[in-house]
């Protein structure tokens, strides 16, 4: 099956299956790739020693500067956004997989449920059917 496209936001908002497939597998996955892939955010993630890296110098105009308590305060500083973009990531791909468990609940209660014609034809057999013969 084929992704959905873009869908037209310039109309009245409205929930959808391919909307919300749009949404949680392109705009939701692109987002988080972006943030990932961006050098500054990996960047931050290295000085704060979320991936392994470290920091222990800054530099400052064309200069290394390595005064212990303004590097230690950067890194108390890098360490604070690193895990508040984590934090991000993580509620993103919660979001994520959230918005594709509702479209699996809408998928099962519309394979499940009548239209309102089908509800208006049974309704209609029952009020003139015939009672059945008693013998």
């Amino acid at each position: 099956m084929a992704a959905p496209g873009e869908p037209d936001y310039s109309h009245t908002l409205s929930v959808n299956k391919d909307d919300l497939t749009y949404f949680a597998d392109q705009e939701i996955t692109g987002f988080i790739a972006d943030m990932t892939g961006n050098p500054g955010y990996q960047a931050m993630q290295r000085y704060s020693g979320a991936t392994g890296g470290s920091g222990d110098t800054l530099l400052v105009g064309n200069q290394y500067f390595a005064a212990d308590s303004i590097v230690l305060e950067f890194k108390r500083w890098a360490t604070g956004v690193a895990t508040d973009l984590s934090t991000l990531n993580a509620q993103m791909s919660t979001a994520r997989i959230k918005l594709k468990l509702a479209l699996d609940i809408m998928e099962t209660a519309h394979e499940e449920a009548m239209t309102a014609a089908e509800m208006m034809a049974v309704l209609t057999k029952v009020s003139t059917a015939t009672a059945p013969k008693s013998s």
